[in-house]
């Protein structure tokens, strides 16, 4: 996911190994420690909420507040619940959805 966002292999590897974003934009950056502390917290600090607003604006900053939640909460349900990922399989007639 954070390749397809378009973090480099060397900003991936820093949030991992020195939990800081180093080497990566400062949008990445701002996105990477609000993730944090919204995590952390559970709320964001009015600082890191007007950075958030003067960067992505209301809409956007709506919608990565929102992302974050809901992987948030997928996260838990799939761990509360156990639940094992299992690869799709390839359907007959090869689009994978029924009736097709």
């Amino acid at each position: 996911m954070a390749t397809n966002a378009g973090l480099t292999e060397a900003g991936i590897n820093s949030l991992v190994a020195v939990g800081t974003a180093e080497g990566i934009s400062k949008e990445h950056a701002l996105l990477a420690n609000a993730t944090d502390e919204l995590l952390r917290t559970g709320t964001l600090t009015d600082p890191t909420l007007r950075s958030l607003l003067d960067t992505f604006g209301d809409v956007g900053t709506r919608e990565y507040v929102t992302t974050i939640g809901w992987f948030s909460m997928l996260s838990l349900f799939l761990n509360g619940t156990r639940a094992r990922w299992r690869p799709r399989t390839a359907r007959p007639g090869g689009c994978g959805r029924p009736g097709r």
